[in-house]
């Protein structure tokens, strides 16, 4: 738990942007691998329909975040800015975060595919929750730059 939160509060700064806390991107990092390994290690034997529904995730979920980036191009960071214009072209046109959508939907897949409960809470904890936070420090950004 004392990891969760470690990784947690550096997510959002006192300013209220993701990622302008020294190594936050590490952090964030650390806790996807962390789901991601959690699953492995309590994988269990997934149907054939989870296994499909798995694959279908995690392809549609990577296939997303890149074409998000590619959508974005030289103005992907990891980091909050608002240093590039908004765009809204690709994913852009009809989702406002698809790259972090994207990666949510990769590691549920994953999670799905090894047939993990204990994953699928990880990916609750370590997926979603900091996306959101981005999602909402870049959306007060956005707001914030005008």
């Amino acid at each position: 738990m004392a990891v969760v939160l470690w990784v947690l509060g550096g997510m959002e700064a006192d300013d209220g942007t993701a990622g302008s806390v020294p190594g936050s991107e590490v952090r964030r990092g650390l806790l996807l691998l962390s789901c991601l390994v959690l699953s492995l290690l309590t994988a269990a034997d997934p149907s054939g329909a989870m296994a499909m529904c798995g694959t279908a995730g995690l392809a549609a979920g990577f296939g997303l975040r890149r074409a998000a980036i590619a959508s974005l191009g030289a103005g992907f960071t990891a980091r909050v800015t608002t240093a590039h214009p908004r765009i809204h072209t690709g994913p852009y046109r009809w989702l406002d975060h698809p790259s972090e959508l994207g990666l949510c939907l990769a590691a549920l897949g994953f999670v799905v595919l090894c047939g993990s409960a204990v994953g699928g809470a990880a990916w609750a904890l370590a997926v979603v929750v900091p996306s959101a936070l981005r999602c909402r420090a870049e959306d007060r950004a956005w707001v914030a730059a005008g």
